[in-house]
């Protein structure tokens, strides 16, 4: 074979096989190779061979040590990631979280119940259902615009954490108690006095009808017999006792006497979340009876498993 026969063969195999390898997706159009570095190859070889002309054309496009169909293989040499990599990593519109869970219309489960209290807590009214309805998606979608975050309706990090930030995930921001000072500056806890053998006859039958109704169902709206929301229980209750009560947690926030946590005793409403949208009944021993959310019956909880707002005295 003539020579510049051989050093055709040796630059056409590398393109066949440049031509035949796989591509790997980098978001530019596919480089061609350019004439002038095959002369340039061709010339190469014509003074040293055909093996200096593969070598030539290797270097020539750019490919370092590897040959041109590992080079866009991935195969040799160094590699770097790219864009397609990167955005394969990176998190796609609301990030996403590994410590809280990713939140999405028609969800159901306690994490729901958590965003809603914290979306409550930030200004936007919910009942703690439990589900990922409209009005819960439009919530989120409002908080996320008040507060710079894209407005997906999915809630993952950067939702919970703005939440966190802001303090609306219970407790202070900065992870202390529940300690603090009522609306006249008195020094309150968490804690309350009494117990429901100490209550008064109306406190007692109160307490004894919240307590007939413990393994209730949770239903959002309930008023008895056997299903219950939080503030349809705690109506019910004083009813039992003689008390008309309103109907709605943040009705029943603004009756009746305001006490300090400290002053606490059985028969008292304890109302949760700076929204006033959970209330549940004290029957003492630093526990009250409430329906909490779908899917977990009326039961005791301890007075501080949430952030109080108030205290108040129907009784």
């Amino acid at each position: 074979m003539h020579q510049n026969d051989i050093a055709r063969h040796a630059v056409v195999g590398p393109r066949r096989a440049i031509d035949a390898a796989p591509i790997r997706c980098t978001g530019q159009p596919r480089r061609a190779i350019n004439p002038p570095n095959t002369v340039t190859a061709l010339g190469v070889t014509r003074a040293a061979g055909a093996v200096a002309a593969g070598v030539a054309l290797t270097a020539s496009l750019g490919f370092g040590g590897a040959t041109p169909a590992a080079a866009m293989a991935g195969g040799g040499g160094s590699s770097s990631s790219t864009p397609a990599a990167s955005s394969a990593s990176a998190s796609h519109g609301d990030d996403s979280s590994e410590e809280r869970p990713v939140l999405r219309f028609d969800d159901e489960n306690d994490d729901v119940a958590v965003l809603q209290r914290a979306l409550d807590d930030a200004g936007h009214p919910l009942p703690d259902t439990g589900w990922f309805g409209p009005m819960t998606q439009n919530a989120v979608k409002a908080y996320q615009a008040e507060n710079g975050i894209p407005t997906t309706g999915v809630v993952a990090e950067l939702t919970w954490g703005s939440l966190a930030e802001n303090g609306h995930l219970g407790g202070s921001a900065d992870g202390s108690d529940d300690s603090g000072s009522d609306d006249a500056g008195n020094t309150t806890t968490a804690s309350g006095g009494g117990s429901s053998q100490n209550a008064s006859g109306d406190a007692q039958a109160a307490i004894a009808f919240a307590e007939e109704q413990l393994g209730d169902s949770y239903g959002y709206g309930g008023t008895g017999p056997d299903t219950w929301d939080c503030s349809g229980l705690t109506q019910a209750a004083l009813g039992a006792a003689g008390v008309d009560i309103p109907r709605m947690s943040q009705d029943q926030a603004t009756g009746g006497q305001q006490v300090s946590q400290s002053d606490m005793q059985p028969g008292d409403l304890v109302i949760y979340y700076s929204g006033a949208s959970h209330v549940g009944i004290y029957v003492g021993d630093g526990q009250i009876i409430h329906a909490s959310r779908p899917g977990v019956p009326v039961e005791y909880a301890s007075v501080d498993e949430m952030p109080i707002h108030s205290v108040v005295r129907y009784l």
